[in-house]
């Protein structure tokens, strides 16, 4: 049990990774503690954003080519120490150096299907960020934000993901099936 406790069975996804030292026990309960505060700063965040972003875009619209650009320059900016401070809170990748290394790791396949998910994923960008013009940006926000509630029904229903789970993972995913839709028709009626 040389990886904080935890067998290789019974380590999956979705459970912490103790850091040295750590117990599971203070581990989970960090980790709680900053999913509630993820979300509470998060959802405050883009509850905010689309209210701003709705009222620049009516006192000085921006073409859609500048706003995907500063879009991805923020992702650029923003998503690599997202990403080293879960890894630091996780135990798990913290430096840049090790990402760099787990990056390099990578066999063809997985590089060439990240590829190509990134080029999806800016491809879709550049539709919704050209969409704008045609549907009101709330709504607009609101339709795109949905595709995180695709993604929980296409794991709950095709490929099966919540079979055999606890009873309170169950009943997570069933406030965030029930919150979800809610928020977005929420944000979408900012306007």
């Amino acid at each position: 049990q040389a990886n904080g406790g935890f067998t290789d069975g019974e380590q999956g996804l979705g459970q912490p990774v103790p850091a040295a030292g750590l117990s599971a026990g203070v581990v989970k309960a960090g980790a709680f503690k900053q999913g509630i505060l993820t979300a509470l700063i998060g959802g405050t965040f883009t509850a905010q954003w689309t209210i701003w972003s709705t009222l620049a875009s009516h006192l000085h619209p921006l073409s859609p080519y500048v706003m995907i650009f500063y879009f991805h320059v923020g992702e650029l900016v923003f998503i690599v120490p997202v990403v080293l401070v879960y890894g630091r809170l996780t135990g798990q990748i913290s430096t840049a150096r090790e990402l760099l290394a787990a990056m390099r790791s990578f066999t063809q396949r997985q590089l060439a299907l990240a590829c190509l998910a990134g080029l999806l994923i800016g491809v879709g960008y550049f539709c919704y960020f050209m969409n704008l013009t045609a549907v009101p940006r709330p709504v607009a926000f609101g339709i795109g934000s949905a595709s995180a509630m695709v993604s929980m029904l296409w794991g709950l229903l095709y490929f099966g993901e919540y079979t055999g789970a606890p009873p309170k993972k169950r009943a997570l995913l069933v406030a965030a099936l029930c919150f979800y839709p809610v928020a977005v028709a929420l944000m979408a009626l900012s306007m």
